[in-house]
């Protein structure tokens, strides 16, 4: 298994940005809707070069936090925190990320297991408020700046999610279509993607063009409430 674990880019450029309905500052209920393995990444540290590192964006559905779509229907809101890096050890971003989704070790034994089967666990979402600068100005973003366990008796109302899960390892084309492009940019830009079997699958043979390594969004332009493509 890819993923098992061992020891809309939004509006056109060409359009003014305009606010959207956003979550709840604080720490909001969510599901684990999504896995998406971004497979080896390159590492910097302070100018230097690291130990590439695997890395993969995990997505969350926001179970009261809505919005409406032109059709006036109410949809549940996506987030996601940045790509988590695959580190084991105590002091790692990883380990917590695995403490507050699985807090009782049932999937990820010291951090070690199958990351798919966490969708569908039920975490706290911690969101803050960004305004946006530049072309952004005046516009108010909604952040996921990371995920905490969920109390065992804390009530969750019954919430659909839509499911989605990357893998680098047994790439479907068709998922990665759906990801958002600068996902896509992590994914084609991962360490040893030229001349892959990952490669060849999502290009169909076609030489596609080079990446672009991907910018970090100026503060608060990580949107996640748009209808089509949240991830």
């Amino acid at each position: 298994m890819g993923l098992q674990v061992n020891s809309n880019e939004g509006s056109s450029s060409n359009s003014a940005p305009v606010q959207r309905e956003i979550a709840k500052k604080g720490p909001r209920v969510a599901i684990i809707s999504g896995i998406i393995d971004l497979g080896m990444q390159p590492q910097e540290y302070q100018g230097e070069k690291q130990r590439d590192c695997r890395e993969f964006l995990p997505i969350l559905t926001l179970v009261s936090d809505k919005y409406t779509d032109d059709e006036g229907e109410q949809h549940c809101m996506v987030t996601s925190p940045w790509p988590v890096k695959i580190k084991l050890g105590d002091k790692s971003n990883y380990t917590k990320f695995c403490k507050a989704a699985d807090p009782n070790g049932e999937v990820l034994k010291d951090g070690v297991g199958d990351l798919t089967q966490l969708i569908g666990r039920k975490v706290f979402a911690t969101m803050i408020h960004n305004t946006g600068k530049g072309d952004y100005a005046g516009i108010n973003y909604a952040n996921c700046t990371g995920i905490a366990e969920l109390p065992e008796d804390y009530p969750v109302a019954d919430t659909p999610i839509n499911a989605i899960v990357f893998d680098t390892n047994a790439p479907d084309k068709d998922v990665f279509e759906k990801l958002w492009d600068r996902t896509k940019t992590l994914i084609t830009g991962s360490v040893g993607y030229a001349g892959s079997a990952l490669e060849r699958a999502l290009t169909d043979g076609a030489t596609p063009e080079p990446a672009k390594k991907a910018d970090a969004p100026a503060a608060g332009t990580e949107n996640f409430d748009d209808s089509d493509i949240p991830f």
